[in-house]
């Protein structure tokens, strides 16, 4: 009788056990969900939160770039103020998605391209302008367009690669360019102030250069390649100012035929 005591009482012992270990499983199950939910919540929050701080931020740098694109292109900012035009435009255009719809519509009409009846170019260039606009004594289309070619050329021998075909805008693939007026010869002091106050910046002394030669200012863009060589952070950036002075070194804008 006693064996058979112990044996009944070993299926009770091993059921209680069973029942602990399911209790402890249900018990486990029922509360990680919550956890997890709760961390899940946090973290949405938190996200939520990094992206309408992101979205903010990058409405504000929209708004602003658009206020620095009008001033670029503001007859009433300053020459020594005025902002890069290209540059202004080029990180309007990236932001521009982010603007609202009266500021998009600005940036749409800055970026927008001059109408000009008449074209003159080559195979690479197309140059648009407006006869009724030039005065033939300072200049015609021929003389700007030759100006254009020697730039052009000069650049692409010294390394740099010729712009990508425009998929048709502006009438077909070359590259457009507007004739409107050069920089006034203040606009030209400042770029060239700017230039020499920060030389680091290979790509402000290279448009610096580009400006002075299409102004028919070889000396001052002489000077700023010396510039752009000594300040050359990298010996490819110094080969370019290198090939650069070679090209135009001693020689003469294209004097008008």
């Amino acid at each position: 009788m006693p064996h058979s005591t112990r044996a009944r009482r070993q299926p009770v012992l091993l059921l209680a056990v069973v029942l602990a270990s399911a209790a402890a499983l249900v018990a486990t199950s029922l509360s990680t969900p919550a956890q997890a939910a709760t961390t899940s919540a946090r973290a949405g929050v938190t996200q939520a939160k990094s992206v309408k701080t992101a979205q903010h931020d990058r409405t504000w740098r929209a708004h602003h770039a658009l206020l620095r694109a009008q001033k670029a292109f503001s007859s009433a900012t300053p020459a020594s103020e005025r902002p890069d035009a290209t540059m202004a435009l080029r990180k309007l255009w990236m932001l521009k998605d982010s603007l609202a719809p009266a500021e998009r519509a600005a940036a749409e009409k800055l970026a927008q391209r001059p109408v000009k009846p008449a074209v003159i170019g080559d195979a690479n260039i197309a140059l648009h302008y407006d006869p009724a606009e030039l005065n033939p004594a300072a200049f015609d289309a021929n003389t700007a367009l030759a100006q254009l070619q020697y730039v052009a050329d000069t650049y692409a021998n010294s390394g740099y690669r010729r712009p990508k075909p425009d998929k048709g805008r502006g009438g077909d693939n070359r590259i457009d360019i507007y004739l409107d007026s050069l920089p006034t010869t203040a606009q030209l002091a400042a770029m060239y102030e700017g230039a020499m106050k920060f030389p680091q910046v290979s790509d402000l002394v290279a448009q610096a250069v580009y400006f002075h030669l299409a102004s028919n200012q070889p000396a001052a863009a002489a000077a700023l390649t010396e510039v752009g060589l000594r300040y050359a952070r990298d010996a490819a950036t110094r080969a370019k100012f290198e090939r650069i002075k070679a090209s135009f070194s001693g020689a003469k804008v294209p004097a008008k035929e």
